[in-house]
């Protein structure tokens, strides 16, 4: 199988059909295609990239990795760039909604932990005899 002529097609109608797999096997072919000794080849590594496409929710960090061991050269499309860089810019907002959800976090731990020291300075204010 290679990538020729309309390969973005080709991509895509393979991430579809790569993506109707139970989760199971997805791992089981991502982890078949990490294990191939030819895992520098093209098509390997867009076929992992596709799995890890499939539910980034759960696989942040093996779409960033896998994303991360592309590397263009002469045999790549201008088409096939675009499509990685679309996909790279998607990372990016994941990435940024990411950080922003751990702000949200500690901000809201800041909060709660604020709250429970007011809660216990007025715990301490009733046993010591400060409230009516």
């Amino acid at each position: 199988m290679s990538i020729s002529g309309s390969s973005i097609d080709h991509w895509l109608h393979k991430r579809h059909n790569l993506c109707l797999l139970p989760a199971i096997d997805q791992r089981a072919r991502y982890q078949a295609l990490v294990e191939n000794n030819e895992s520098s080849d093209k098509e390997n590594k867009i076929e992992r990239l596709l799995i890890t496409t499939c539910n980034p929710d759960m696989t942040p960090g093996l779409l960033r990795q896998t994303l991360g061991d592309l590397m263009y050269d002469n045999s790549w499309s201008e088409s096939e760039i675009y499509l990685l860089e679309l996909i790279r810019d998607f990372d990016r907002s994941a990435q940024l909604l990411e950080q922003e959800n751990r702000r949200l976090a500690k901000e809201l731990e800041s909060t709660i932990q604020g709250i429970r020291d007011i809660e216990a300075d007025i715990d301490n204010l009733d046993q010591n005899g400060g409230a009516p």
